[in-house]
């Protein structure tokens, strides 16, 4: 009888441990949506307020262009470097 009750008190242990784990993977969950939520929020409050054309000079020329895409394409591009810059720093 012994041998059933830790049995039982194991499927116990492992069952309240399954479930903290679930509750932690819910919370998490539900707060990675807030955050993309409010992100989401001020991205489009900076796309709004930046609504107005710039010239964007480059090397060869220039272009015009809403600020919110120049602010958008030199996060894009700054990423890229700093990405490429990384890998060839771990492959070292």
């Amino acid at each position: 009888m012994s041998t059933t009750s830790t049995t039982n008190n194991d499927r116990d242990l492992h069952s309240d441990a399954s479930e903290r784990r679930d509750a932690q993977v819910r919370r998490r969950q539900t707060i990675r949506l807030v955050v993309l939520g409010v992100i989401g929020v001020l991205v489009t409050a900076l796309a709004v307020d930046n609504a107005q054309s710039v010239t964007v000079s480059y090397l060869i020329g220039s272009a015009t262009a809403p600020l919110v895409i120049a602010l958008a394409m030199a996060l894009v591009l700054g990423g890229a470097v700093g990405y490429l810059v990384n890998s060839r720093r771990q492959k070292r």
